[in-house]
């Protein structure tokens, strides 16, 4: 069952930057959680490519996307070429355009669930901290779960 498309676009638009096609399959991954994302577009640095063509790619989906009020790029790997290309424009562009580097999909779909509740400069900071908060040692939180667990029914 499809989600009908959000009445109004979102202010912000969002584009995946990485190496490869990571960036598409995430974004075709948030779709299954939270719904087709408007204004997002993801851009891949393929085989055989070199910053040039990046940059040329990453420069028409920001046209693309029309962002009103600015666009959040998030990126794969720190200094990589994609953070290095999303940086730039980042810094040097009159467009609002805020970078996070270390996408993954909780970030993405925090994003894609609260764009129009904040501001560029904010949502970038949601992005960070929903990425970092989306990495856990589930072994051990399920391990130290099951010992609290064992602790209190032997109390009782």
């Amino acid at each position: 069952m499809s989600m009908p498309p959000p009445a109004e676009a979102p202010r912000i638009g969002v584009l995946v930057i990485c190496h490869g096609g990571l960036g598409q399959a995430l974004l075709e991954t948030v779709a299954m959680l939270v719904g087709p994302p408007a204004k997002a577009w993801a851009v891949g640095l393929m085989p055989g490519e070199g910053v040039e063509d990046l940059e040329a790619n990453v420069r028409a989906a920001l046209g693309r996307l029309d962002p009103g009020d600015g666009a959040l790029c998030l990126v794969d790997i720190p200094g990589g070429v994609p953070a290095r290309v999303a940086g730039a424009l980042t810094v040097g562009t009159a467009r609002a355009v805020e970078t996070v580097s270390g996408v993954n999909l909780p970030m993405l779909a925090e994003v894609m669930l609260r764009r129009d509740d904040a501001d560029l400069a904010a949502l970038a900071e949601l992005a960070a901290r929903a990425g970092r908060d989306g990495v856990v040692d589930l072994g051990a939180a399920l391990r130290a779960a099951a010992a609290r667990a064992s602790a209190r029914s032997s109390r009782a």
